[in-house]
């Protein structure tokens, strides 16, 4: 996944949209972890995200 969006839908109903998203990676089924641009910093971030608390998630897709 190279420069693309990223919505994850946690448990508790909220929602979180990245943008610019590189490196989703899937890790051992527990952590979600992608590198995004924080268009709000204007810095570039790497995330990692527990995946119990996560619902699901959407991808951009070519």
């Amino acid at each position: 996944m190279k420069n693309k969006t990223l919505i994850i839908y946690f448990k508790n109903g909220t929602t979180a949209l990245f943008q610019n998203v590189e490196e989703l990676e899937l890790i051992d089924d527990t952590y979600l972890s992608f590198k995004y641009f924080g268009q709000s910093t204007q810095v570039k971030r790497k995330a990692i995200f527990v995946t119990n608390n996560i619902a699901c998630w959407a991808e951009e897709i070519s």
